[in-house]
């Protein structure tokens, strides 16, 4: 995964999070959001993505967008795009984000029951499914 922005601020009744872009975001690409210390607790799609009140499919670097979120999120919160396959990409922050699993069953990516964590050589946490 890799960090492409951060909350500037959310908007409750909108359930809007203004986030200031450190990279390119295309709408549909998974994104996860977790809080400053390192806490994932968001996995999501970006599905709705807006500059100035007018929808883009595409935000470039340094833009400030309004980020449609399922849940309620703070200033300072990190977002990061899921670049990898999303259940590769789970399985790197499961031991940290019990939370995350749970996203990815409610949104049935995967079936939690099938994951196979493992570690690699350098320390990598990857996952298989099992049979």
């Amino acid at each position: 995964m890799k960090r492409i922005g951060i909350v500037l601020d959310y908007l409750t009744k909108k359930n809007v999070a203004i986030v200031q872009l450190e990279k390119e975001l295309k709408h549909g690409d998974p994104v996860h959001i977790s809080k400053k210390k390192g806490k994932s607790f968001l996995f999501q799609f970006a599905e709705s993505i807006e500059i100035e009140h007018e929808k883009v499919t595409i935000a470039k670097k340094g833009a400030i967008i309004g980020l449609q979120v399922e849940d309620r999120v703070r200033p300072n919160d990190r977002l990061y795009l899921v670049n990898e396959n999303p259940t590769k990409a789970f399985a790197k922050v499961e031991k940290l984000a019990p939370a995350l699993l749970k996203q990815f069953a409610i949104l049935n990516l995967i079936d939690p029951t099938k994951l196979l964590p493992s570690e690699t050589e350098d320390g990598n946490l990857i996952c298989s499914f099992g049979n």
